[in-house]
């Protein structure tokens, strides 16, 4: 559920949906209900040549690469861009890495 979910703030943001949910739940499981609607309301996948701004294109590129390739150089390789670049691009995104959400 959260895959799909744009999360306009920041982990911390979605720190505090799962510690809400948690509160109001009364199961060893999280129903969906107890969830924002943005979380749960799954939209259809952004496609080339949907009416989507460009940026919105390019953010899910990039998160595309970066969860099928081995590391940040070979993701940046594969996008024809500097590494650095794409760390910048990664923190104006709020993309974060398996490795920095691990701890949660």
């Amino acid at each position: 559920m959260f895959r799909e979910y744009n999360c306009p703030g920041n982990i911390r943001e979605i720190r505090n949906v799962i510690e809400r949910a948690v509160i109001l739940s009364t199961k060893d499981k999280i129903d969906p209900e107890l969830l924002p609607e943005p979380v749960t309301v799954k939209k259809a996948p952004t496609r080339i040549g949907d009416p989507v701004p460009l940026d919105a294109i390019e953010e899910l590129h990039i998160r595309r690469i970066l969860e099928s390739s081995r590391s940040l150089h070979e993701a940046a390789c594969i996008l024809g861009i500097d590494q650095a670049t794409l760390w910048r691009k990664r923190k104006q995104l709020g993309i974060l890495l398996y490795f920095e959400t691990h701890h949660l």
